[in-house]
């Protein structure tokens, strides 16, 4: 279910209950029962969020295959702390993990005699997913646009993201318009325009990733369970194209669990992500020592 939001005296956008499913919950949990909830609070980035932007920034990045000089972050965050031209925020969920991120940018425009705003970067982590995060930041970034007079709100998202379309089917109309890239440098390079997506990689590569697990002696009984929880999270990441966990005939305690991704950059994506507060999780709480990630590229056949 979901509530109404609202915006307090300090400016935080403050959103009521949403719950949706999250497999982790343990009979102590006061939250309802194989629930938790999604994002209660949007608030603008500011210089004591230095620590959790990154992450998230990076996780970001890996997802549209795309990477940036360091020099392009460091002046990014510091326009959006600074105030100078970008804008941003960061979703909250009710524990102060930050699940989301969100920036915009105000320019004018030709075709009006306000303000145009952009929606540039939209970032809603795996484990929030389905609770209205999306949806959320997307309000915050349309509710700071009519404060500042704005026009119109326009949003690029990458192609074949089927994830952000069916969003944006949901909260914005469709203006017929495609947007290319004209590479600047490589036009002076080549001495003519190219037209081209962000990314820098080349074309993806399905990838096999095997974890190698062990778990406690005293933890054999409950610890599939607790991995279950964590995989549910891993599935619903995208990229992800199936997972199977093999148990060892004659050990039961070694597992391995064999993950299908769609690319590498895909799996690199997901792993960025669980080394966020948002991604991290208690399978280390039920194994017996560190896991071994063994990852194969499906190359032609030898």
């Amino acid at each position: 279910m979901g509530g109404v939001a609202r915006v307090d005296e300090d400016g935080v956008l403050r959103h009521g209950w949403s719950f949706r499913r999250c497999g982790r919950c343990t009979p102590g949990c006061r939250r309802r029962p194989g629930w938790r909830r999604a994002t209660t609070s949007i608030a603008a980035i500011t210089a004591a969020d230095r620590v959790e932007w990154p992450p998230l920034w990076r996780a970001y990045l890996v997802f549209h295959e795309s990477t940036l000089p360091q020099e392009v972050t460091d002046d990014v965050v510091a326009r959006i702390v600074g105030g100078r031209g970008l804008h941003g925020a960061i979703a909250r969920d009710e524990e102060g993990t930050a699940v989301g991120l969100v920036h915009r940018l105000l320019h004018p425009s030709t075709w009006t005699t306000t303000a145009h705003c952009s929606l540039e970067d939209l970032l809603v982590a795996p484990g929030a997913r389905g609770g209205g995060t999306g949806r959320a930041l997307i309000a915050h970034v349309r509710d700071r646009a009519a404060s500042a007079g704005a026009a119109e709100v326009d949003r690029l998202t990458q192609q074949g993201d089927a994830t952000a379309r069916a969003l944006d089917d949901r909260v914005a109309t469709s203006t017929g318009f495609v947007r290319d890239g004209i590479g600047l440098r490589a036009a002076a390079e080549a001495g003519a325009p190219t037209l081209g997506p962000r990314s820098t990689r080349g074309p993806a590569m399905a990838v096999t990733a095997l974890l190698d697990l062990h778990l406690k002696a005293d933890r054999i009984d409950d610890g599939p369970a607790v991995l279950d929880g964590v995989l549910r999270d891993t599935r619903a990441f995208e990229g992800n194209e199936g997972i199977q966990v093999l148990v060892d005939v004659d050990d039961p305690a070694h597992l391995t669990v064999v993950e299908h991704w769609a690319s590498m950059e895909r799996d690199d994506a997901y792993r960025a992500w669980r080394a966020t507060p948002a991604g991290a999780s208690a399978l280390g709480e039920v194994l017996a020592g560190p896991p071994v990630l063994t990852r194969y590229e499906h190359g032609t056949a030898l």
